[in-house]
């Protein structure tokens, strides 16, 4: 997926990423990717692949982890 003007792993990270706690990160899971990408979708007209959100977190998640 493309995205001329709209950053996601920059908008992941600052919007939702710094806002998960531990528990969030726990449970983060292919079905809560495709939550969120409902939701972007729905209330900012933000087309996003669930896929692609999931497999962002996940590299945020497992950054920190090793560090």
């Amino acid at each position: 997926m493309k995205h001329t003007e709209f950053d996601l792993p920059a908008f992941l990270l600052s919007k939702i990423y710094g806002g998960m706690d531990e528990e969030d990160i726990q449970s983060w899971s292919r079905e809560e990717a495709a939550d969120l990408a409902h939701d972007l979708h729905r209330h900012d007209g933000i087309a996003c692949d669930p896929d692609e959100i999931y497999e962002i977190i996940s590299e945020f998640i497992l950054a920190d982890e090793s560090d």
